[in-house]
């Protein structure tokens, strides 16, 4: 899972985590716990060269993170050890969304930097920097809506992952309204 920061890449491999083919990275009471606005409660540590070995590449684990510590570990060759990675992105936000504002307000980004991000996580650069094959596509202002069914369909048909839909709605409508409250545009 990469994405850049603010656009809700740790929620969505939160519930990415809820196919049972996954280690979970958490569950529906972390939500009710966590008065952050983001959704970083997982139980499982993130792309971090630090903590990578951590993780047992054995088990089948969601990971997220951001470009530069994905190309770290490629760097590093962290990556190997992970066999059948598949790569989802998270596209960066457009104008005028719920998504896009909450990015803003987090990053403070000049519209050079918005554009970077926008390029670096695309399909085309993620092939010819990590040489992926893998790779699915989804856009940050779908996240930030009040329906998941969408999202439910895509993990399903596009991934071949069947998430607890139930769970996923529960976690997602807490998030959703804490992210709503907070960065409403």
């Amino acid at each position: 899972m990469l994405f850049s920061p603010g656009t809700g890449g740790n929620h969505v491999a939160n519930m990415l985590a809820t196919a049972t083919s996954f280690e979970s990275r958490v569950d529906d009471n972390a939500y009710n716990c966590h008065e952050d606005n983001n959704a970083h409660y997982s139980t499982i540590k993130n792309l971090n060269f630090n903590t990578i070995h951590m993780i047992d590449p054995a088990k089948n684990n969601v990971l997220c993170g951001h470009w530069l510590e994905y190309y770290i570990l490629l760097l590093e060759n962290k990556i190997q050890f992970f066999q059948n990675r598949q790569i989802f992105i998270l596209e960066y936000p457009q104008k005028n969304t719920l998504a896009l504002n909450r990015v803003h307000t987090l990053n403070n980004l000049s519209e050079y930097f918005a554009k970077e991000q926008e390029s670096i996580y695309s399909i085309e650069i993620i092939q010819r920097c990590f040489s992926e094959e893998d790779i699915h596509v989804y856009s940050a202002d779908k996240i930030f809506q009040e329906n998941i069914d969408e999202f439910y369909s895509f993990a399903k048909t596009e991934m071949s992952m069947c998430i607890d839909r139930h769970l996923c709605a529960s976690m997602h409508d807490k998030w959703f309204k804490m992210i709503s409250t907070h960065y409403c545009f």
